[in-house]
């Protein structure tokens, strides 16, 4: 009986902890955040709620989440504020970092000089933007010549959704206005692309107009929707019956 109610006591503890570093984090009392894990913990037995404080202690990668409203200048956490919050719990916020990938002779890896601010940032990064799509064909001898797109070795047309997400949402939209317009199925734009090549030596996909209508592939899409008695708008196109003629 008496073993429970320590564990009772050092539960509520380790929850009131957690629930005053949220708090602090978020900037007022009984914020969103404290309120989500009181009602996650309130779901927990005992035995679960141990188990979670374990792999809460040593798993590195078990953290506790805080959701920041970013539209909301007032209770998202500036450097300022998240270094209060540092101090109050005694967390270094500089460290030296260590780059090992820099230096081939792994026993002396470059150190910084000081120590600097650490954040963490979940990123993934695609494995086909990191490896196999590092190079992309620029000739357009394999086309479908029903729908115009590029095939085979010649394929930029093989972008898949999740890439084209993956660059808008990392802001890269640049790069995939090139890859899906002059290197694709775009032959108004790649002949200007070329054109500016061959006078200048150099190309700005931003120069040149890359235009919905002049996709062969998109026009493909327009007249079978079309056809199938559909109106059909692409973009800032006007939406039309009928395949454009210019």
């Amino acid at each position: 009986m008496a073993d429970n109610t320590k564990l009772k006591t050092a539960r509520m503890k380790a929850e009131q902890k957690i629930y005053e570093l949220l708090d602090d984090l978020e900037g007022c009392k009984n914020g969103y955040n404290s309120g989500v894990y009181k009602k996650y913990f309130a779901a927990l037995s005992d035995n679960e709620f141990n188990k979670f404080m374990d792999r809460l202690a040593n798993e590195e990668w078990f953290n506790l989440f805080f959701e920041v409203k970013m539209n909301d200048k007032k209770k998202s956490p500036n450097m300022n504020h998240i270094k209060k919050v540092l101090d109050k719990y005694k967390i270094p916020m500089c460290e030296y970092v260590v780059s090992p990938y820099k230096n081939l002779d792994t026993e002396n890896p470059p150190v910084s000089a000081t120590p600097v601010p650490v954040m963490y940032a979940i990123v993934r990064p695609m494995q086909q933007l990191l490896s196999k799509k590092e190079a992309y064909s620029s000739d357009r001898d394999h086309v479908n010549l029903l729908t115009g797109q590029v095939t085979s070795s010649s394929k930029s047309s093989t972008f898949s959704n999740m890439q084209s997400i993956a660059l808008t949402t990392s802001g890269q939209t640049d790069v995939l206005k090139e890859l899906l317009g002059p290197r694709a199925d775009d032959d108004v734009s790649k002949k200007r692309m070329l054109d500016q090549i061959a006078d200048t030596g150099d190309f700005d996909i931003n120069s040149i107009p890359v235009r919905s209508k002049d996709k062969q592939s998109l026009e493909t899409v327009r007249c079978m929707m079309v056809a199938a008695g559909m109106r059909v708008s692409f973009g800032k196109d006007k939406v039309s019956y009928l395949l454009p003629t210019e």
